[in-house]
């Protein structure tokens, strides 16, 4: 059985964990501050600011520091800072087993994917497809956008169900590639995330789910070499919907075919539901999605309806 952890609430304590990149004491800084204006408490993880590499610090070291922000028992929500590369390395270093013991809310994308995956496979847990604070607070992005992304988040960890339609535009406009209405529970991410944990324990499982995938800096051809890996393997022979999120700086430079020609070569003739262009991703305007949550595709409105509360304990609207 799934679980779902509790609704945030203002007073609550976030922690911020570093599991890829790191950020900057600027960063910390303006990021801490905006959630201070929102009446939460923050955490700071001990590697925030190490450097090894292009990394937070080595691999024990980031992965102490999620461990130590998921069981603080004082600790309400664990918010990656942000992504890039290295989440993946800590799979194996996790105790999934204390884990267990301190479900909370859980909030990532892009590289994070890998740890979506693997709490959703070891906890059985809703974990938070969504922005990050490097990209809400610090980035030089659409402003207007950045604030319908935050505000979706707070609203949907409160326990808001409705899932606007973003106002702000992105790469691909909606569009269906097979008409249908499917539900099931919601899995996916970043397409090269999860090609790269085929094989591992944290597989991902598409059976009878909605699947999403989005994906960024790729060239098209790349984007079909891992649809390609997903059919072999079977991952897009039986999920009940497919939602092709955003694909943003994935236009071709090359003599390639193109993103839509791909898609429609995969999806087409697909037995499910199929569309392409929901906000999710790489965008400003994103939202934020519960995976592991019950919803409901219907890819001829180009809508994802989420079926049931997003936490446990929501408080009402």
């Amino acid at each position: 059985m799934i679980k779902k952890p509790k609704a945030l609430k203002q007073g609550d304590t976030i922690a911020l964990v570093a599991p890829a990149r790191p950020a900057s004491p600027d960063e910390l800084t303006i990021i801490t501050k905006a959630l201070q204006q929102q009446n939460f408490k923050v955490k700071l993880s001990h590697n925030l600011t190490h450097r090894h590499g292009y990394l937070a610090g080595k691999d024990s070291d980031r992965a102490a520091g999620i461990m130590e922000a998921w069981c603080d028992p004082s600790v309400n929500m664990v918010w990656c800072i942000g992504g890039g590369y290295g989440s993946s390395r800590l799979l194996e270093l996790l105790d999934f087993k204390k884990m267990r013991e301190h479900p909370k809310i859980f909030v990532g994308m892009s590289d994070v994917t890998a740890l979506h995956c693997a709490l959703s496979k070891e906890l059985q847990i809703i974990t938070y497809l969504g922005p990050m604070p490097q990209k809400l607070f610090c980035s030089s992005g659409e402003e207007q956008a950045l604030r319908f992304a935050e505000n979706h988040l707070w609203q949907t960890l409160k326990g808001n169900r409705h899932l606007p339609s973003s106002p702000h535009a992105f790469q691909i406009a909606p569009y269906t590639i097979q008409q249908g209405i499917a539900q099931g529970k919601l899995v996916g991410g970043n397409l090269a995330l999860i090609c790269s944990l085929i094989g591992t324990p944290w597989q991902l499982d598409t059976k009878d789910k909605i699947l999403l995938l989005e994906d960024i800096n790729e060239e098209p051809y790349k984007v079909d070499r891992m649809l390609r890996q997903l059919k072999y393997c079977g991952l897009l022979s039986s999920p009940a919907g497919v939602i092709l999120a955003t694909w943003e700086k994935c236009s071709t430079k090359q003599s390639t075919l193109s993103l839509e020609q791909i898609f429609n070569d995969y999806f087409l003739d697909s037995p499910y539901p199929v569309f392409a262009g929901y906000p999710s991703g790489h965008i400003d305007g994103q939202l934020t999605l519960p995976l592991n949550a019950l919803v409901e595709i219907n890819a001829s409105e180009k809508q994802l309806i989420l079926l049931e509360s997003p936490v446990n304990y929501p408080i009402p609207n």
